[in-house]
């Protein structure tokens, strides 16, 4: 039986596999593998998104973004929250940028 050949990747299949390729990168450093620690997702805003928060309230910003995120209160980002978030991100990128 000879293996199938790849399937050419999309622009969509690969924005997916970055996404989670991204998560996971993340959420890999400390603790469960499969969640993003306070810490974690400290690094992965300030390294991935730095723009989303004014220097000035750094702090306050990544800890309030991390608290609307963490929707269960276990005090941790899991995937699905994490997704969420980026698809509303997407959604206000999509209505500054329409039709580019």
């Amino acid at each position: 039986m000879s293996a199938q050949p790849e399937p050419c990747m999309t622009n969509l299949k690969e924005a997916v596999f970055l996404l989670i390729g991204t998560y996971n990168k993340y959420a890999s450093v400390e603790g469960c593998k499969k969640t993003l620690s306070k810490n974690e997702f400290k690094t992965l805003i300030q390294t991935e998104m730095p723009e989303l928060l004014e220097k000035s309230t750094c702090e306050v910003g990544i800890n309030k973004l991390f608290t609307d995120l963490d929707q269960n209160g276990d005090n941790v980002v899991d995937f699905q929250e994490f997704v969420s978030a980026v698809a509303d991100l997407a959604c206000c990128y999509h209505e500054l940028c329409p039709n580019e």
